[in-house]
């Protein structure tokens, strides 16, 4: 079973064995880890450096009347020999740039220090029994501040830190045992064991930390490259605004799909750049609107799709964002994804005008003239006024289309299209049923006589002489009438007056 198990962000966190570098991890952000705990450590060697000097004087002052005089030069000299070692090794590798480190690497500053604990260790073991009582409290004084600074100056590297305090500490606790003092050998051990995990702690949270942040910068870093191939393999761009809704972090795909330098965009207000000219004048679409008022309410959105004008050309974008908050719950603004979508919405266009209109004429089709008769009767209920229908066949037009062959009749047809429209007003729409039959809806027939108005108008117009492929053409119009609700209470009823009083 694995001893390492996984924190709330997600980052697996490293068992004991692991911080104190006694098995290998997995993964390659250890390497930096390490190099940085051997980097924090060096980063204080002029300090240690300064601080074994200083106290090995001192303990020399303290000791020449006492102790044997040649012994204490030699501890003196080894101990300075080894710190000065060290720390000119530690500042001559600092100035280096360490990217990744080894376990062994690792462990040879915890040698290092093991050698400098036990040089200071050999003291109170060597001298400790000839002190007098003030010698011993400068003994046990600088030798405690020592382990006190190594917890939290060196905890970076715990099992060599924790190495020191203990053979430090121990060795204070048997000196004064040997003293005749219990108590305090007591204490001493106490201390040492309180430093010791003190410095445990201390270092398993700087090593998670540094853990936690390199894997979390490497999942950035390849959350980063996926959205960089994702805006490099399609036509979508990201898009970031701030809690003012300004952009921030211009995507440079978003800056070439608005033709304009992505530096330009940046704290600009993101629905003046969607609105472009229309800003000044306050005139926004639906689509605008609709995007103003999600964001103003901090209400995550998809697939929102609004004109956008770029230059002279207006472009559809579809647009799908969510809100950001920062770990106090606090807006930080929006982020999301948009995409281009001019060609699918032509092409929409497209397919909703074949589903609607005449394909030969541009009329309205079937459908579309069922639905405005459905919307005029309504509108004449609520009213309580009178809709009309009216159903027109061309007379002759058969007999052109066998003599004159179908592309002069298809021509024909185009003709009398355009001669309907011209004579509807804003009160009538035309279109064509299908084959030579056409039809007209009256939104407002009223007037008594206002129908047969306007179907003789069309009996007139259509019927007039046309000239196709230097042919002249002589067709006829028949036109059948139904008032509504009279003569029928539903777009079906209607149509079939209309079309019976067409054959009558």
């Amino acid at each position: 079973m694995s001893n390492k198990h996984k924190s709330s962000s997600g980052v697996a966190k490293p068992d004991w064995f692991t911080i104190l570098g006694i098995t290998e991890a997995n993964g390659p952000e250890w390497g930096e880890v390490r190099a940085s705990q051997i980097g924090t450590v060096r980063n204080l060697a002029l300090a240690r450096l300064v601080m074994s000097v200083l106290g090995a004087t001192v303990i020399v002052a303290t000791l020449q009347s006492t102790a044997n005089f040649m012994m204490l030069v030699g501890w003196y000299v080894v101990l300075i020999g080894v710190s000065c070692l060290q720390g000119i090794t530690q500042l001559r590798e600092r100035l280096e740039t360490l990217a990744t480190a080894t376990r062994g690497q690792l462990h040879r500053e915890t040698i290092s220090l093991a050698v400098v604990a036990i040089c200071w260790a050999a003291l109170p073991l060597i001298f400790g029994a000839s002190a007098t009582a003030e010698q011993i409290l400068v003994i046990w004084t600088i030798m405690t501040a020592m382990m006190g600074v190594a917890t939290f100056g060196l905890a970076a590297i715990p099992l060599a830190t924790a190495g020191f305090i203990a053979i430090m500490g121990s060795s204070l606790a048997a000196m004064m045992w040997w003293h005749g003092l219990p108590q305090i050998a007591i204490a001493a051990a106490a201390y040492t064991c309180a430093l010791a995990a003190a410095c445990l702690a201390n270092g398993r949270t700087f090593i998670m930390h540094r853990h936690a942040s390199l894997a979390l910068k490497e999942k950035s870093e390849v959350v980063s490259l996926l959205l960089r191939e994702y805006e490099d393999s399609g036509g979508d761009w990201m898009w970031q605004t701030d809690a003012s809704r300004c952009l921030t972090h211009v995507s440079p795909r978003f800056a070439i799909a608005l033709g304009v330098d992505a530096g330009s965009l940046e704290a600009k207000p993101f629905l003046q750049i969607l609105a472009g000219e229309a800003w000044e004048a306050g005139n926004f679409g639906a689509g605008l609107r609709d995007l103003a008022e999600r964001l103003k309410n901090r209400e995550s959105f998809s697939d929102l799709v609004l004109p956008v004008k770029i230059g002279e050309d207006t472009r559809w974008w579809e647009l799908s964002a969510s809100p950001r908050f920062d770990e106090n719950g606090a807006f930080q603004g929006f982020r999301g994804v948009g995409s281009d979508i001019t060609e699918q919405h032509k092409s929409a266009d497209k397919i909703n005008r074949m589903a609607r209109f005449d394909t030969l004429t541009g009329l309205p089709n079937r459908l579309q003239i069922t639905e405005a008769l459905g919307t005029a009767m309504s509108e004449s209920e609520r009213w309580r006024s009178r809709c009309g229908f009216m159903m027109i066949d061309l007379d002759r037009f058969k007999a052109v289309n066998d003599t004159l062959g179908h592309p002069v009749g298809d021509r024909l047809l185009t003709r009398v299209s355009e001669r309907l429209r011209s004579i509807m007003t804003d009160n009538e729409v035309c279109g064509r049923l299908g084959g030579d039959e056409f039809a007209v809806v009256v939104k407002d027939s009223g007037d008594a006589n206002k129908m047969e108005r306007i179907a003789r108008k069309i009996i007139e117009t259509l019927s007039a002489p046309y000239e196709i492929d230097q042919h002249t053409i002589y067709i006829g119009a028949s036109v059948g009438t139904a008032v509504g609700p009279r003569d029928g209470r539903s777009v079906e009823m209607l149509i079939r007056s209309a079309d019976l009083a067409l054959y009558r």
